[in-house]
């Protein structure tokens, strides 16, 4: 598009939106048909000059907060509206009153455990920057190595979150799974690391998602590179259901693999049950299993989920 007429739209879209003129007004002031003006101001919307944005309040759903916050003895539940939204307002819907939450749950002097993945970084991207005293954030599992979604990894959400709340981290220099147990020993007692892993398990509050994992086809992309061929199959047949902060749960609560626990760098289950307050926040119905597997854990505190999910998590109770 050349210059002049990207400047005409952007002009007449300004008049048009934020202006308030009328079409019939446009044209006049240009000489344009009405209808020439209703195509640019088409064209405005179709070139991404003009967006729409509809704000859905920020609603939550207090009798499905207070069914699951009983039933699973929680601190504390946010439970969304819905309101019908497309996905990718949902989720922005989601995320800002999550980041919302979560800023007035911070608190000066505080230690904050991250995890990783795509829900913690949309709800860290719509925080708006408050400058905290004394915080400073943990990472509580070593690195997954993530070629095309390494923005989600614990590091990148650690250096940004600490931007946003004007606060202090330290980080895990350490791979997420070591197999050689005289390796994960040497690796465990370097000082740097032996001190991460100890404030991982003093922290206050633990901020984590959760992955959804299918019997038949399961999301292991980012794990592949660690688990054993028999290890999948395991999982296949083994009634998993979710992912969190590399532990692998099964349906009932408990954990799949000993072995592979023990191979973790990083925080453990009974570690997390010690936590005075781990945060899940997870949104989407199919991850409604995932979620239920986690709460049977007994080591999540505060859920912050939305009305669908919910919805069908108390389906299974």
């Amino acid at each position: 598009m050349k210059d002049e007429k990207l400047i005409r739209l952007i002009e007449v879209g300004e008049l048009y939106y934020i202006k308030r003129y009328s079409q019939v007004q446009i044209s006049e002031m240009f000489g344009y048909s009405r209808s020439k003006v209703s195509r640019m101001l088409k064209k405005c919307l179709d070139c991404g000059i003009v967006e729409i944005n509809i704000n859905y309040p920020l609603d939550r759903v207090s009798f499905l907060e207070e069914r699951i916050k009983t039933h699973f003895s929680l601190k504390d539940v946010l439970v969304l509206k819905d309101y019908y939204s497309q996905e990718y307002l949902l989720q922005k819907r989601y995320s800002k009153m999550a980041s919302n939450y979560l800023i007035k749950l911070i608190k000066n002097g505080m230690k904050i455990g991250m995890g990783s993945g795509k829900t913690l970084y949309r709800i860290i991207d719509k925080m708006r920057y408050v400058k905290k005293k004394s915080v400073n954030i943990v990472q509580l599992k070593g690195m997954a190595h993530q070629e095309k979604n390494y923005k989600y990894d614990s590091p990148i959400l650690i250096r940004y979150l600490s931007k946003k709340l004007n606060a202090n981290y330290n980080l895990l220099y350490s791979p997420l799974y070591i197999r050689n147990e005289m390796a994960r020993k040497y690796i465990c007692e370097d000082k740097l690391i032996e001190k991460t892993l100890k404030e991982a398990k003093n922290v206050d509050i633990v901020l984590t998602g959760i992955s959804a994992i299918k019997y038949n086809n399961p999301n292991l992309s980012s794990w592949s590179g660690y688990l054993e061929k028999n290890e999948i199959e395991l999982m296949k047949s083994n009634n998993l259901s979710a992912c969190m902060l590399a532990h692998f749960i099964k349906e009932d609560g408990t954990l799949m693999n000993p072995d592979l626990e023990e191979s973790i760098i990083g925080i453990s289950i009974e570690d997390l049950k010690n936590i005075d307050n781990v945060v899940l926040c997870a949104i989407s119905k199919n991850k409604a299993k995932s979620v239920l597997s986690a709460l049977k854990t007994n080591a999540i505190n505060t859920l912050i989920t939305n009305e669908e999910l919910a919805k069908e998590l108390i389906s299974y109770l």
